[in-house]
């Protein structure tokens, strides 16, 4: 052995000294550099307490001050669509047409109308329409007993003549009365330009006789003693003056076109 010691050596003991301040000497300036790199002070490991460095603040981190602390609501999306309109489930109804009224669109007027071709109502005729006269049907030289009264329809429309004709011989007489079985149970409707007819007997009674220059009429309605109209004055036959009426005078029903029909009733009285 040598005599002497490397601890009891004073050169090298001096020289470990200065090595080991040339060593910190570089720890702490290699510290520095570190931390002026990592502002945080830390190096990406644990912490001096033991703890793990929390993680930055995402987007969706904690709010700035005066911030809502939540994320806003999303805007509602509707959850169904509008309720489509709704769609009439029928066309309207028709505007109602008249049912009544003539062929020509004349209404009817007085006690009401007739039937007419179709159904439809044919417009009762009035004094206007018509044009009267008469006509004697006995043999000539031979007492006037047997008088045609005849109604002419002079207007531009159908018409009807209801019932028969309401007459008188004076204006102070009474009417003079219907024969029953001349009933026809239908108006006697008239184009223009027809005839109806309606037979007059002038008397066989015998009694209370009296002597006529003309011959009343007045037309009626499709009821009883609904008479219609201004009363008509017809002059009697041609070549007749006066003709005797007594109690037994008698008149038909109007029976339309057919003359012969009508006299049927009184020329056998």
């Amino acid at each position: 052995m040598h005599a002497f010691s490397r601890k009891n050596h004073p050169s090298l003991t001096g020289s470990r000294r200065r090595k080991s301040c040339v060593l910190g000497a570089a720890a702490v300036a290699a510290l520095l550099a570190t931390t002026a790199c990592d502002p945080s002070g830390t190096d990406g490991t644990d912490g001096a307490d033991g703890t793990t460095p929390a993680d930055p603040p995402s987007a969706t981190g904690s709010a700035k001050p005066g911030e809502p602390t939540t994320a806003p609501a999303p805007k509602p999306t509707p959850t169904s669509k509008p309720a489509p309109k709704p769609t009439p489930t029928s066309k309207p109804a028709p505007k109602p047409t008249p049912s009544g009224g003539s062929d020509d669109g004349n209404g009817g007027n007085g006690g009401g109308g007739g039937n007419g071709g179709g159904g439809s109502t044919i417009a009762v005729c009035t004094t206007a329409d018509l044009s009267f006269s008469s006509t004697n049907e006995d043999e000539k030289g031979k007492e006037v007993r047997h008088l045609l009264l005849a109604a002419k329809n002079v207007s531009h429309k159908k018409c009807s003549l209801h019932r028969y004709p309401d007459v008188r011989f004076a204006t102070d007489a009474g009417s003079v009365a219907v024969i029953k079985d001349s009933d026809l149970k239908e108006p006697a409707t008239l184009a223009p330009g027809e005839v109806a007819y309606a037979a007059l007997l002038a008397g066989g009674g015998r009694m209370d006789t009296y002597g006529a220059k003309s011959i009343l009429v007045r037309l009626q309605g499709s009821t009883s003693d609904s008479a219609l109209g201004r009363t008509v004055t017809v002059a009697l036959p041609a070549g007749v003056k006066v003709v005797d009426i007594d109690n037994g005078a008698l008149v038909t029903h109007w029976i339309p076109t057919a003359s012969g029909l009508a006299l049927r009733f009184i020329m056998s009285r």
